[in-house]
This record gives C-alpha cells, structure tokens and sequence, in this order.
C-alpha cells in the first residue's frame, strides 16, 4: 500500500476518533493538571495503591477490545494533552501501571526507584519504542519528534 494511502487512511481513522472523542469529552467530568503534587498523595489520607509484585498485578484500566483506552486519551484532550492524561492515570493507578492502546501493551512508570531499576535492567544498548503511526504522523506533517513524545 503506498505512503499515500496510508496516509489518507490514518488520517480518516484519526478524523473518525476525534469526533467520537469530542463527543466522549463532553461526558467525562475530569479535570486534568500537571503539577507535581498531583502525584504525590492527597492531603485527605487516601492511601497509595499497594506495591506492586509482578507484572500480573500491575494497575490497569479498563478499555476496549483492540483501541484500548483511547477514547480516554481522546477526551482527555488528545495526544496534545498526553502529559496531563498519563499525569491523572498516575494519581489515579499509583506511580508504576500499565495501558493498552491499540493491542500495544505499554508500562509508565514514575516513582523514582523503579525508574532506577527500569534503566539499571535496560542493557548498554536501549531502544525507546516509537509508534509506527507516530512515525507517519510526523512524516506527513513535517515534523521532528520531541523530547518524550511522538
């Protein structure tokens, strides 16, 4: 299939989700922040989610069969918000929890000890996982990546 296509084919699948996310939007009540208080706990004494013990038992929220929680991230704002939605998902699941976008499993982590032992465990030679629609998202617009995202 050439770029081309594939191209008009992402963008009308994005098109498509965007409108249902402007809908989905509208019912979801959340407001979303970015500060570093939003991830650390409340001040009422609502406690922690529990330490987690093995990739089983890792927080994730519940989505749909094969989009995942996109329509979340679409009513969160879109991926323009990203930072603020995986903020929430973090005050919300606990500072290590995993999501599914589109049958791609991904783990955020943000607690600074299992951050130690994610790059201590990662070898001499990482590889950071770019999205392929990412790649043709940027390519049609003209885009560079930035520093975390897309």
């Amino acid at each position: 299939m050439p770029n081309a296509a594939i191209n008009s084919l992402l963008r009308c699948r994005l098109s498509c989700l965007g409108s249902l996310a402007r809908v989905a939007h509208y019912r979801h009540s959340a407001s979303l922040t970015s500060t570093e208080e939003d991830l650390s706990p409340s001040q009422q004494g609502a406690p922690r989610p529990p330490v987690v013990k093995s990739y089983v038992e890792v927080p994730t929220p519940s989505g749909y069969p094969l989009i995942g929680t996109v329509m979340d991230l679409f009513a969160a704002g879109g991926v323009e918000q990203y930072h603020t939605y995986i903020t929430a998902r973090h005050r919300e699941l606990g500072g290590v929890f995993k999501e599914k976008v589109f049958g791609k499993e991904m783990v955020f982590v943000s607690e600074p000890d299992a951050i130690r032992k994610v790059f201590a465990a990662e070898g001499e030679h990482p590889q950071h996982y770019i999205p392929e629609a990412w790649l043709l998202y940027n390519k049609d617009r003209q885009v560079q990546r930035g520093l975390f995202f897309m």
